[in-house]
């Protein structure tokens, strides 16, 4: 499941399940995940949806997604990651994420080992039209490091850095 789907799921299901502009309760919380259940099957479990004043705060934990992969032999994780959804009024809503990402693993080949540092991602979405309105995604540093050894045995090292990155859509 595609980080974007997450963002999108838990937007859409908390704005059209409750009140878009009173403070919420752990109750609202609750219903918006149970209202996710049904979209994001096994995946709902992983995700924690908390009140934070007149929004949400969604934590998706990958732990459990990834479990699957060990029985294909690759061992990995994904760093847990925080969105806020907070209301603009006129069915819309404010979506937020900052933090740094970081994926490692093994697998029969090899390891990989990638990092996004100080990555901000700020976007609104507008419910009556179904779309996002605005997104812009910042990150100050990228490193993605990966060791494997190809079909022939040959072993190939991959090692890139990168510095800020900026997209913006309107």
């Amino acid at each position: 499941m595609s980080f974007k789907a997450i963002r999108l799921s838990i937007l859409v299901l908390a704005s059209t399940s409750l009140p878009s502009l009173a403070a919420t309760t752990q109750a609202d919380a609750d219903k918006v995940l149970d209202a996710l259940k049904p979209y994001l099957g096994p995946a709902a479990s992983q995700i924690k949806i908390q009140p934070l004043d007149d929004g949400y705060k969604a934590t998706v934990d990958f732990t459990a997604l990834l479990a699957t992969a060990k029985t294909k032999g690759i061992d990995a994780t994904i760093s847990p990651i925080e969105i806020t959804a907070k209301p603009l009024g006129g069915n819309k809503w404010q979506l937020h994420q900052e933090g740094d990402l970081n994926i490692s693993g093994k697998m029969p080949t090899g390891s990989f080992n990638e990092k996004i540092g100080g990555m901000t991602y700020n976007a609104a979405l507008d419910i009556d039209q179904g779309i996002l309105t605005g997104m812009d995604l910042t990150s100050n540093s990228a490193v993605f490091v990966e060791n494997f050894a190809d079909a022939m045995g040959v072993e190939i090292s991959v090692h890139i850095t990168g510095a800020s990155d900026s997209e913006k859509q309107k």
